[in-house]
């Protein structure tokens, strides 16, 4: 659940330097130059790390796997067909890894799931003692991967979390019979977060936080819909010099 809970968190903190109230952007992308800054263009893919529960009528949750690959499938298509859409862009895949790599890769996806929960925290307007950070977003994990960017040519590292919960069909029923003597019974959410991140620095060059008030990442179409929203608040990435 503590993935759902942050999920959850970044839904009520807005950014002040943002294309909408659920976006951060690095002042590297979110304010002009006079010199101009290189900014990334490839864009190294990492898989998606989304997982899809259902919610029983006593309210127990347990992940699904076949319907986590589902949407996690319907994530990967339409996030190509976004892409492929941006000449900005350029989709990278993620090569094969040595054992170490991959833990030294995890290590850094696990700081960053901090440091986002934090930077979404704390960039907001109006919170006393951090109006600087709010107004000029700038959170970083203070360390790249820089043998991964030698390695692939990419710039930036896409980062992908998302939950589901769906509700099962005795959740529904129980819901129906509730609305009908006016008691609630919540049905389900689902929230996905994406960024990119710095391999050479390590900056948080954009985060974004998207969802829906009942859980279907499972459907084809409402997910294709939330990628589109989520991946229209990315600033242009200008080729490199």
């Amino acid at each position: 659940m503590g993935l759902a809970v942050a999920l959850a968190c970044a839904i009520a903190t807005p950014g002040a330097a943002a294309a909408d109230a659920n976006t951060r952007v690095h002042w590297r992308l979110a304010e002009p130059v006079q010199v101009p800054v290189p900014t990334p263009r490839k864009v190294l893919l990492l898989d998606p790390r989304i997982e899809v529960h259902e919610l029983s009528a006593g309210g127990v949750t347990q992940k699904v796997p076949q319907l986590t690959r589902e949407a996690s499938d319907h994530f990967d298509r339409a996030l190509r067909g976004v892409l492929a859409t941006r000449a900005d862009v350029v989709a990278v895949p993620l090569p094969a890894l040595a054992e170490t790599e991959q833990d030294e890769l995890d290590d850094t996806i696990a700081t960053f799931n901090v440091v986002a929960g934090e930077a979404f925290a704390h960039t907001q307007p109006g919170l006393v003692g951090w109006e600087d950070r709010a107004a000029r977003f700038d959170y970083t994990l203070g360390f790249g991967l820089p043998w991964l960017q030698a390695r692939t040519g990419a710039d930036v590292l896409l980062v992908t979390y998302g939950v589901d919960y769906q509700s099962t069909g005795g959740r529904k029923a129980m819901a129906v019979m509730g609305a009908l003597v006016g008691v609630g019974l919540p049905t389900g959410f689902a929230r996905l977060r994406c960024a990119l991140i710095d391999l050479a620095t390590g900056d948080i060059l954009w985060l974004h936080s998207e969802g829906t008030g009942t859980g279907n990442l499972t459907d084809a179409e409402t997910m294709r819909g939330i990628v589109e929203k989520t991946l229209a608040t990315l600033p242009p990435l200008a080729p490199k010099p």
